[in-house]
Formats: structure tokens, sequence, C-alpha cells
């Protein structure tokens, strides 16, 4: 079983990122004595150039706020952001017929994908339950992992892991001790990814590119007549509650319309998890990412699909940070993808 899209055998204390379209996150995390984790550094920044592809510049600027916010060394686990993945469920030979299943994987990836065999690297994991044997394997163009790494290497980090961010989050659930089924949905600006877990196996996962953040502003700026960053301020006073008051029109209607789109995600992956595995349990629910922090959003999608939503945080999985500041981001579950990735081969007791 692969467990990542690069890897490498070092060990130590790297920094998890994940870099958005709008927003760079980052965790570093070290073992305690005992077990558990003690979180040593935590921030969430804006981008140099939202929405842009990164490049050495930019990455040279991660670095520069990372030194200062207090992280420690150059080793860095990437958070591959789902819009560049290629991912797909494929059927293979059981592993007792020692078949090539890594040539069938990538050549099935290809086929299904319409890439150019040779030019993607693949990370693929078993799913469980069904009456065939299934993997779900996800896909990244080489030239893009290559482009990568050079602007980090100019940067003086090295990257020595990078990972599906599916994988990472599932490494979230399975640290807050969640089984059976759970959906676990991170709420994006530019898209959104609803990936479904049978304990902490990945056993579906579906991106959302009409779910999103900056869709939400779009619609309530044009409903308003507002510039984008006052419908974002809009959005995110209006929807940050959970109370019953009222909400400006304009503002529910665009929350709506997000959560039926996450919702029907929720039901095709629920779906598809139930029969596999032969359960009719609904499991739980998990919302990460940016749009975690929309507290009406986050309840109106446990409303709709009547599961218990939970918001993953740093805190939860931690120990109590030392500093005001750091209780305070730890408490942003828009970290829990840079949490999964740094929860990677983080070593040395404290």
């Amino acid at each position: 079983m692969m467990d990542g899209v690069l890897a490498t055998a070092w060990r130590g204390r790297p920094i998890g990122l994940d870099v958005g379209s709008r927003r760079v996150k980052a965790v570093q995390l070290c073992r305690r004595r005992g077990g558990g984790w003690s979180l040593l550094a935590a921030a969430s920044f804006e981008r140099f150039r939202p929405g842009e592809p990164l490049d050495e510049q930019e990455v040279c600027r991660i670095a520069e706020v990372l030194r200062r916010r207090g992280f420690a060394g150059s080793a860095v686990n990437l958070a591959m952001p789902r819009q560049s993945m290629r991912s797909e469920l494929i059927d293979v030979p059981p592993r007792e017929s020692s078949a090539p299943v890594d040539l069938i994987v990538e050549a099935e990836l290809a086929r299904a994908q319409r890439l150019e065999p040779g030019s993607f690297t693949t990370a693929y994991w078993e799913v469980p339950g069904g009456s065939s044997t299934q993997v779900m394997a996800s896909a990244c163009p080489i030239e893009m992992i290559e482009r990568t790494l050079s602007c980090f290497d100019a940067a003086g980090l090295e990257v020595v892991a990078a990972e599906p961010d599916s994988v990472v989050l599932a490494r979230v659930a399975s640290a807050l001790g969640v089984g059976g089924l759970t959906t676990m949905i991170d709420v994006g600006w530019s898209a959104s990814s609803v990936v479904l877990l049978s304990d902490d196996v990945v056993m579906y996962e579906r991106m959302a590119a009409d779910a999103s953040i900056a869709a939400m502003v779009e619609r309530v700026g044009d409903a308003l007549g507002l510039e984008p960053e006052v419908a974002e301020r809009l959005l995110a006073r209006e929807l940050a509650g959970t109370g019953d008051e009222d909400v400006v029109p304009a503002v529910h209607a665009a929350a709506r319309d997000l959560v039926e789109r996450l919702v029907t995600q929720v039901s095709v992956s629920l779906e598809y998890g139930q029969r596999q595995i032969g359960t009719d349990e609904d499991g739980r629910l998990l919302i990460a990412g940016g749009g975690s922090a929309l507290g009406r959003v986050v309840g109106l999608v446990a409303e709709s699909t009547g599961l218990e939503a939970l918001r993953p945080m740093v805190a939860q999985i931690a120990s109590n940070p030392r500093s005001g500041r750091l209780r305070a981001v730890a408490g942003d579950s828009s970290l829990t993808a840079a949490l999964g990735a740094a929860m990677r081969g983080s070593g040395g007791a404290s």
C-alpha cells in the first residue's frame, strides 16, 4: 500500500504545510514522552499572490513568515491540494494473484483520466469491503511535483513528503479516534472536497468545484451590488453564528445553495460507502477548511444530512500550547490538512 505521492525516510519535526488558493496553513508538532503530541508552532496567513501557481518568490516569502512565526528546521510535509490531483476507484486482481498491481493501477488511471502514461506519480491503497478488490488511486503530474520541489529548494525548504489531502485528513480523523463510516468535508475558497472514510482508510473522494466560498461571495456581491471584499466581510459576519437570528436574505440564499451542493456530494459518497461495506450506518461528519468557521453553514449541513457535525482542531490532538497566540490558532479548524501533514514522521519527544 502506498501512503503518499512522495516520501522519504527522513524523521524529525517536519512542518505540515497546506497552501490553499488564498491562505497558507502550517503546523509543527513533536511527540510527547509517553505518547501524544505537543504543538510547537501554528500559523495561518494570506498568500502573496492569491489564486496564482506557486513560484520561487512566493515560497521564499512563505519561508520567511514561517521563521518569524517560530517554526524550526527546513523539512516540510506538503498536503497536495485536491485540484492538483486526479483520483479514481480501480478494480485490481487480488494481491495473492501476484499480478503487477502497480502497473495496472497506473495504466487504468491514465486511461480513465486521459493522462499521458509516465507523466504522473501515483499513490494508491486498498478500499475495504466489496466483492472484488478495489483501490483508491490518486495521481499528480510529475512536472508539477518537480516544479514545486524546485521552488521549495530555492527557498531553503526540503519537501520530504507530499501526500493527497484526503490522506492527511484521514490521519486527523484517526487521531481523533473516529471509527466506522466518517464523512469529511473540506470547504475551501475555490472548491470543496468530500472524503469518505471507513475507520481511517479513504474509500471514496469527490471534489465539488461548484461548492466554494468564492461562489458564495460572488452570488452575494451580485445580489446586493457589493464589491467582493465587502461581500466577503458580510458573509463572515452573518454566517459566523449558530443561533436563530435573522440573516440577510441574499446571504441565506447563498449559504443554502452551498449546503445543497455539499449535501448532494455527501449523499453520493455515503450511498457508495454503505453499499461497499454492507451497512446502513450514517456515521459522523467532520467539517474542515475555511468554511468551517461559518457556523451557520456547519449547522445547515448537519441539519440537512441528519449527521452530527464536528470541527477538528489542533487543540483536540496536541497538548495545550503555552502562548495565548498559539491557543487561539489551535482552535482554527482550517488547519486540519496542515495538522495531518505535520503528524507524518514527527518525532523527538518533548
